[in-house]
């Protein structure tokens, strides 16, 4: 008891505080008046939080008394700050109180506090009927009553919720309450509502037709329209209780809206302001009753009902766009719409065709003869319509048809016309719309999605190919598109059309048939449509680099599919699973090998052509990098492939018929003296994966270490390197699969490819001795070549021999001269080699080794031309001279 009283001291000293103070024996103290409200609010505030913490409630009923008196006496303070704390305080006082239990030697006591509670009402309701008094005092009665309301336990303050609920009611139906007097009352009519639902139902359709005529007031503030909408989603069960009230209500605000609409005037601000309140209202009620129905189950009762009035209020919702203007419409639309989807999810889809051409009714820029929706719409609404437009779609689940697909996918369409807009948030969100479309569940929707797009390509195409007549661009559907724009239309179909076959986590559809039967029907279905009608190597594709590599980029991201797909389906059918194996179901290993080996071989023999032209030395270097990088990434899918099976294979093993991989891999090896670096370097990791992957013929091997050998005089160090490792690969293998060979032409070679002999040097001293390239010496060129062969080959080969090759003139430049008799200097089979200019000079170019022999050559033949003497004799001493010492000089440089 000690400690209680001193805890009721504390509460006295805080009261005290709180209490004005006597100052009329000095004036110099009103100058503090301001620091003392402040003192005395900060104390009244100290004691409401010491009211209403829970622990405190027998300290709470052993000094009610005083406490109360303290209260009453602030409420007559002349700080209206203090007096409305005061009130709070004292609202919450009394809620305590009530809640209190009654004990069984406390009843005494309980009666006190009882009446304690009836002076606080009989001191607060009578105020709610004083509006005339104008002092403030009906707003801390309305404050102290919502306190004591929310405080207060349900059965503790029941026999005061009738009076005060009346009261309210009273002074919600007097006109001269104010909108502050009304803020108030709303937050006390809630809480009762939502505490005392019993005492609020019979009242219930007095009070809402009551706050509707406030809320359909047409000059009525927003903010203020938005606090009397809030009181009514509070109002939620009482919606259901009283449905058919609910239903006629919303029935009335679409008549009310239609009869508006049909007024034959020109729409004026009134009238707008109404029809935004009325729409306001319906979206408030309808969101109401339908979330009240839903937590019971019951939202089929509406649907019936709400079929009726859907088709009215969606063409009032599109008179009304294009009457008044969308700029100020246009959010509660969103809202009354997606409210509707939410409501009837997949049978919205009914509606969803008239809904989507109200949504982009709003985007249409000519709004000049709207007085209300003057102005365009910001680029932050445009993204608002893409966004609603996508929540209608996703609501409707399964329910979307494919028509509403076809619909909004029209090349004039507006989310099609967006998807060149400046502010990314509305491309992003354009994007998104054709993703969900070409990602959904309902396979018919991504048909059509797929359908319409591949259509739009074809158009796009005709588009550009008038395009490359017409410089200033192409007129289509009343507007005129660049260049630019037909590339940016181009690529972004490209792109998410490979989002219907989007793979994710490590590209497995092992286990996932039905998956990887749609999977394949969809790729399928896209590769012949590049093949046959959008292929990158056809007019006008052809013409434009950027256009031909993401067609190229889409057209490996497909195969791959495409194969995966297969993989999948072979496993699936042969009744193996990655996941579970027994060997009573295990079939053999070599029926497993030749179902692989089928599926490689139709997937190269499809295809493999198609990157033959890709890998073609005059295609731009971005196509070829995609073409090996598609070669790269079959091989990685066929290794993987390789090692799922249980099959015991070994390295020349290889899937297929010899020819089938043929032209592929010559153009892989023609590639590896390509100008580019990039191309050359990549070139080695693809033979390496082609060997792992056992797509190499053993009877290709021959040309392979050839070409890897005569590779390690590439100029660049890091491409050099990457050789010699696939050296180490590539030479023990044709060993071990073909043996050693003498120095001939082999009919496993290709026709024209120049042999490997016994020695590791490519025997570029023959093949220069027959055959001479259009560059040529002149005397400053071969005073290097001969300063370089005086100092023994001690300068780096790289330093000098690019730079000789390339600033050598043309033969056409020169003054025609007599070119020696080459005569049989070789063996016979060297005499018919057939060896275009072409590839002799890019194989110079990018080979130090090769370049070094044409240069021993030029300066030998320069020699007997212009009859050279020096001190090795006279032009034909010079000339064997020069060739033996070359001779000696460049064989330790070959490997």
């Amino acid at each position: 008891m000690q400690g209680l009283h001193h805890q009721q001291q504390q509460l006295a000293a805080l009261l005290s505080v709180a209490l004005p103070k006597d100052d009329s024996g000095s004036a110099s103290k009103s100058t503090k008046s301001d620091d003392d409200d402040s003192a005395r609010l900060a104390a009244v505030n100290s004691l409401h939080r010491a009211i209403l913490y829970p622990p405190n409630s027998l300290l709470v009923t052993h000094s009610a008394t005083f406490l109360a008196q303290g209260f009453s006496q602030l409420l007559s303070d002349k700080s209206y700050g203090v007096r409305q704390e005061a009130a709070v305080a004292y609202g919450a006082l009394c809620a305590v109180v009530c809640s209190l239990p009654i004990t069984s030697n406390g009843r005494q006591n309980h009666v006190m506090l009882g009446s304690l509670v009836d002076r606080f009402i009989g001191w607060a309701l009578p105020l709610l009927s004083n509006i005339s008094a104008g002092d403030g005092t009906m707003e801390l009665a309305l404050d102290s009553l919502r306190e004591f309301l929310n405080v207060g336990d349900v059965g503790g303050i029941d026999r005061y919720a009738l009076s005060i609920l009346k009261a309210c009611q009273v002074l919600l139906e007097d006109e001269r309450t104010s909108l502050t007097l009304l803020h108030r009352l709303l937050g006390v009519l809630t809480l009762i509502s939502l505490k005392f639902s019993r005492y609020f139902q019979p009242h219930f359709l007095d009070i809402v037709d009551l706050l509707l005529g406030w809320a359909l007031v047409p000059d009525l503030a927003e903010s203020d329209r938005r606090i009397i909408m809030d009181s009514f989603l509070q109002f939620q069960s009482h919606w259901v209780g009283n449905l058919q009230f609910s239903l006629g209500l919303l029935s009335k605000f679409v008549g009310d809206m239609d009869v508006l609409i049909q007024d034959v005037s020109h729409g004026t601000p009134q009238q707008f302001r109404r029809l935004l309140a009325l729409l306001s209202c319906f979206s408030t009620v309808l969101q109401s009753t339908a979330s009240g129905l839903l937590e019971m189950n019951l939202l089929e009762q509406i649907t019936e009902p709400l079929n009726r009035i859907i088709p009215r209020l969606l063409a009032c919702l599109s008179m009304v766009g294009r009457k008044f203007g969308w700029l100020e419409w246009i959010g509660d639309s969103w809202k009354c719409l997606t409210l509707l989807a939410e409501i009837f999810c997949e049978r919205f889809s009914t509606f969803y065709a008239h809904a989507v051409d109200i949504l982009f009714q709003s985007l249409e820029v000519d709004n000049s003869s709207q007085p209300m929706g003057t102005g365009r719409i910001t680029s932050f609404q445009v993204h608002g319509v893409l966004k609603t437009n996508l929540q209608l779609l996703s609501l409707q689940k399964f329910g979307l048809l494919p028509f509403s697909v076809q619909k909004i996918l029209q090349f004039d369409a507006p989310i099609s016309q967006l998807r060149l807009h400046p502010n990314h948030l509305v491309t992003g969100s354009s994007a998104a719309t054709y993703i969900f479309l070409l990602q959904h569940g309902n396979n018919e929707v991504v048909e059509q999605a797929v359908t319409s797009l591949t259509e739009e390509l074809e158009s796009l195409k005709g588009m550009l190919q008038k395009a490359m007549v017409h410089e200033d661009g192409v007129l289509a559907c009343s507007k005129t598109y660049s260049k630019r724009e037909l590339f940016a239309l181009i690529k972004f179909d490209l792109k998410v059309l490979l989002s219907c076959v989007f793979l994710s986590g490590g590209n497995s559809l092992i286990g996932q048939p039905d998956i990887a039967t749609l999977y394949l029907m969809r790729s399928d279905k896209l590769v012949s449509f590049i093949i046959e009608k959008f292929n990158p190597f056809d007019i006008p594709i052809l013409e434009y680099v950027e256009l031909q590599v993401n067609v190229m980029k889409t057209f490996d991201k497909l195969t791959t599919v495409k194969f995966l797909s297969t993989c999948s389906l072979s496993y699936q059918s042969s009744g193996k699973s990655s996941m579970d194996i027994t060997s009573d179901k295990l079939l053999s290993s070599e029926s497993l090998t030749n179902e692989h080996s089928a599926v490689v071989v139709e997937h190269l023999r499809k295809y493999g052509l198609f990157f033959v032209k890709a890998l073609h030395v005059s295609s731009p270097l971005a196509v070829k990098v995609i073409a090996l990088d598609w070669v790269q990434r079959f091989c990685e899918n066929v290794i993987a492939l390789n090692e799922n099976s249980d099959a015991e294979t070994h390295f020349y093993e290889v899937y297929g018929y010899v020819s089938i991989i043929g032209n592929m891999f010559y153009s892989i090896l023609d590639a590896a003296s390509d100008r580019e670096p990039k191309v050359r370097s990549h070139v080695a990791i693809v033979l390496e994966l082609l060997l792992q992957a056992r797509l190499v013929h053993p009877l290709y091997f021959y040309c392979m270490s050839e070409v890897v050998l005569g590779k390690l005089g590439d100029p660049d160090i890091d491409i050099k390197n990457a050789f010699v490792r696939l050296l180490a690969i590539v030479v023990p293998t044709t060993l071990f699969s073909c043996g050693l060979h003498d120095y001939e032409t082999s009919p496993s070679s290709r026709a024209g490819a120049v042999r490997l002999g016994n020695s590791s040097n490519l025997q570029w001293k023959q093949v220069f001795s027959l055959k001479q390239l259009p560059q040529q010496l002149h005397s400053q060129q071969l005073v290097t070549i001969m300063s370089y062969l005086s100092q023994r080959w001690k300068v780096p080969l790289s330093s000098w021999i690019q730079r000789l090759i390339h600033s050598c003139r043309s033969s056409k430049d020169l003054v025609p001269r007599q070119l020696e008799e080459t005569g049989n200097v070789a063996n016979g089979v060297w005499l018919d080699i057939k060896v275009d200019d072409g590839f002799l000079e890019k194989h110079c170019s990018v080979n130090n080794l090769a370049g070094a022999w044409w240069a021993v050559q030029e300066t030998a033949r320069y020699c007997i031309s212009t009859r050279l003497r020096t001190n090795l004799g006279g032009p034909t001493q010079t000339f064997a001279a020069l060739r033996a010492n070359a001779f000696g000089r460049c064989t330790p440089v070959t490997v």
